[in-house]
């Protein structure tokens, strides 16, 4: 009796693992049917050879680190000026609109200059950097802001060497 519930268990076992096997094939086959049968990196590699979309479903799908094909498609030149796209943001916090200010792309939405990076830039320094001018002075404070963040960050890391350094030296190691 124990043997037959046993090999009951491993039967019930096998199908429901096979079950699930079955239900796991037909989530990729279906998303495979939504994006075309392409994956993130098939449409990345088609960015690369310069072809761009506009599908917002394409657009959105990311690697593991949070870089949508928007993001590459900004990299190489490509803009848009839809809000939530503009705003999609990787592992640095690095927006589409980011992107798209390196490459001279402006705009004067307070809330997409104001979008700021993990390392403390907005998009409104990147297009002042770039040349662009602006009296408005919300987005040049936003824009002197950014400096001292930047120049905040660099003091620290500074500091940071200095200390390493100071130790290095006192317990006989030399810093190269």
């Amino acid at each position: 009796m124990n043997k037959n519930n046993t090999k009951k268990e491993k039967k019930q076992s096998k199908k429901l693992l096979e079950k699930g096997r079955e239900m796991e094939l037909t989530k990729k086959a279906e998303s495979k049917k939504l994006f075309g049968k392409k994956s993130f990196k098939d449409y990345r590699d088609q960015v690369l050879a310069g072809i761009f979309f506009e599908d917002i479903n394409i657009l959105q799908l990311a690697n593991s680190l949070g870089v949508t094909i928007a993001h590459r498609q900004a990299e190489r030149g490509w803009t848009t000026e839809n809000t939530a796209i503009l705003r999609w943001i990787d592992v640095d916090n690095a927006t589409v609109a980011h992107i798209q200010a390196m490459n001279g792309w402006t705009t004067e939405d307070l809330g997409i200059l104001g979008l700021v990076k993990d390392n403390g830039v907005s998009v409104a320094y990147y297009q002042i950097k770039r040349g662009w001018t602006t009296e408005n002075i919300y987005i040049l404070d936003m824009y002197y802001a950014t400096i001292e963040r930047l120049k905040e960050n660099t003091s620290i890391a500074r500091e940071r060497n200095e200390r390493m350094s100071l130790l290095g030296r006192l317990f006989g190691r030399r810093n190269k």
